[in-house]
Parts: structure tokens; C-alpha cells; sequence
């Protein structure tokens, strides 16, 4: 069995795990189990992402990742991931506060990613932050973009929502993510190359066409 040396959290900020992989590829959930108990006994904070992969998996496998989410303090996931644990019809904000309260998390992000033309697309998300019952819902603006590729903006609000959060707090985390995943419809492949500036010219930049 592959192991991996995951003592690196014990001086780490935040684990993220990317909970699609674990049914793209063949003996991941192991190794995601093992760094997720190591971040737990370290301190560190884990953030748990959920995408297309986990609304269509099967029902084995949308039981063995639910259990990361009770113990992860962020929880980011499309609306169709989403709905596969809530699968009642509800909005963005109330989706994600279903999840916090079903899970314990006191962040969570659910985003939605529509496709009004084939080179058209609206993409939204909503996070609701807070301890125990108390909700606070975040807001920002929807973008309307030009797709080049979609590919890779799951990925790309993640990473711009990680970075926003961990060097301001959650609503710049929003902010960040809607803007890099808007820029990565931008950018052929699933590799989206934003740089501060690049998401900096997003926020402040008027009208709805990417900024670049």
C-alpha cells in the first residue's frame, strides 16, 4: 500500500483535499483518510471540495466522503454536489445553510456554474459562515462570461477562495474565488494561471466582461 509522509501539517495553516479525486483515482480515499487524521491530531484546518464526480458517484462512495465533511472547518461544492446530499430543490444560500448545520461547518460555499449559450455561461456562489446556529450569509456579485473553457473552475475558485480567506478572511475569500474562477473561462485547459493583479483588475474593473 502507497503511504505518504503527511507530517508537513503539523506546522500547516490548512489541508485541502479535492474529494472528486478519490473516485478519478483507484486507492486515494486511503490517503486522503490518512492526512485528514493527521491535520485533526496536528491542529490544522481542513477544507473539503466537492464537485460534479461526487453528484454522480454512487451511493458506496457519497458515504465514505461525507465523513470528511464533519470534520472540516470549510466545505466548498457545486450545487449539483450539493443536492446529492440535500436533494431538495433550494438556492444557493440555503443549500450551503443546510450543510453547515448538517455537518457542523462553519464555513461553506456552494457555487453554480449555468451555461446560457454554449460560449455563454453565469457563474454565482454563496457562503454562510458562523458557530452552531448562527448564519451569516456572504454576498457578491454574479459574473456573466465568455467561456473559452470551463474546464478547471471548480479548481480555480477554490484556490482563489483559499487565498483570499487565509491572507483576509471569508468574504475576501469570495470575492477572490468568483473572480479567478471568472478568469479561468478565460484560459484554455484546466490550469488557470491568475495572477494578484489579474483578480485585483476583476474586482475593480466595471461592466461584466473579464477584465484582463
Amino acid at each position: 500500500e502507497f503511504e505518504l509522509d503527511w507530517s508537513i501539517l503539523d506546522e500547516s495553516r490548512l489541508l485541502y483535499l479535492d474529494l472528486d479525486a478519490a473516485i478519478r483515482y483507484a486507492g486515494s480515499l486511503s490517503l486522503f483518510r490518512a492526512a485528514s487524521d493527521r491535520a485533526q491530531a496536528s491542529d490544522c484546518a481542513i477544507c473539503v471540495s466537492l464537485g460534479d464526480y461526487f453528484a454522480d458517484g454512487s451511493e458506496e462512495y457519497v458515504q465514505d466522503i461525507q465523513e470528511f465533511c464533519q470534520h472540516a472547518e470549510i466545505i466548498l461544492t457545486t450545487k449539483r454536489a450539493a443536492m446529492r446530499m440535500c436533494p431538495d430543490e433550494m438556492d444557493l444560500e440555503t443549500l450551503a445553510e443546510r450543510l453547515k448545520s448538517d455537518h457542523g461547518t462553519p464555513i461553506v460555499s456552494v457555487t453554480d456554474h449555468r451555461f446560457d449559450t454554449p460560449r455563454i455561461c453565469s457563474w454565482k456562489a454563496s457562503v454562510v459562515i458562523g458557530t452552531g446556529t448562527k448564519n451569516r450569509p456572504l454576498a457578491d456579485q454574479e459574473y456573466k462570461v465568455d467561456v473559452v473553457d470551463a474546464a478547471g473552475a471548480n479548481g480555480a475558485f477554490a484556490g482563489g477562495f483559499l487565498y483570499g480567506y487565509l491572507t483576509h478572511n471569508a468574504r475576501t475569500g469570495l470575492q477572490f474565488g468568483n473572480a479567478t474562477a471568472a478568469l479561468a473561462h478565460s484560459v484554455p485547459g484546466n490550469i488557470s494561471w491568475a495572477t494578484a493583479d489579474d483578480i485585483a483588475s476583476q474586482l475593480t474593473g466595471s461592466g461584466t466582461k473579464l477584465q484582463r
